[in-house]
């Protein structure tokens, strides 16, 4: 698979990233948009989950702040009071 700037931003929105450096953003696309050559010479390209996997790493530093709400993992109560009641 080959990143493209569409399918990008499409996950930038997705994961609620906040607006990412055009120097990042050129960065990421001249990684994972182009194919690779292994150390035999075969020419490949990432595989999705390398890409999604990558842009975990680079990404989280402009992630949206998030109300405790609006968190899928907690509920309302939860993220107020910050406990876990296992």
């Amino acid at each position: 698979m080959l990143l493209t700037r569409k399918e990008l931003h499409r996950i930038i929105q997705d994961w609620r990233i906040g607006p990412i450096p055009r120097k990042l953003e050129k960065e990421i696309l001249e990684v994972y948009g182009h194919e690779f050559e292994t150390e035999e010479g075969l020419t490949l390209e990432y595989s999705e989950q390398d890409i999604v996997e990558g842009l975990r790493r680079v990404l989280p530093s402009y992630s949206l702040l998030v109300h405790p709400e609006d968190q899928p993992f907690l509920t309302a109560s939860e993220g107020k009071e910050g406990g876990n009641d296992l």
